[in-house]
């Protein structure tokens, strides 16, 4: 028997078959890559409302152990801060928002009575596409949260 001595030649991609692939692979990461941007968006709302009611409880929880504190906003440092102590105030938490929210309403200090009471309120942030709004009940520290997609 007489062998050839061709040279195998190894399967393999034409260059065709290769843009088809990068191709495909593009599209599917134009439709994955949106939606992960989408989530951490949402991941990173969700971590601030919980922050600002932990905010909250943590007011009620100070005050009931008979220290004065409050919440306010601070403007410069976009944030909101539990401050404890009249004559000399300081912060025990800061809540940062992100530079894509926006404080949409004047905020006024709200003060904690002895049994961790104060007065209903309010507030709304936005970033352009959704509009957050914060409502707790200043006796039960009960929160309603909206959350408004444009």
């Amino acid at each position: 028997m007489l062998r050839s001595h061709q040279p195998r030649v190894a399967p393999a991609y034409t260059l065709l078959e290769a843009l088809v692939i990068v191709v495909l692979m593009g599209l599917i990461a134009a439709v994955i890559v949106p939606r992960f941007a989408g989530i951490s968006d949402q991941a990173d709302r969700d971590r601030l409302i919980a922050e600002l009611v932990k905010l909250d409880t943590q007011a009620r929880q100070l005050a009931q152990q008979r220290k004065w504190c409050m919440v306010r906003w601070d403007e410069n440092g976009r944030s909101f801060e539990l401050v404890q102590g009249r004559l000399q105030p300081q912060t025990i938490r800061s809540v940062r928002l992100n530079q894509r929210l926006e404080f949409e309403e004047r905020f006024e200090p709200v003060v904690f009575d002895a049994f961790g009471r104060s007065q209903d309120y309010a507030f709304r942030l936005s970033d352009g596409r959704v509009s957050i709004e914060l409502r707790f009940n200043g006796v039960s520290g009960w929160c309603e949260v909206d959350i408004n997609e444009d």
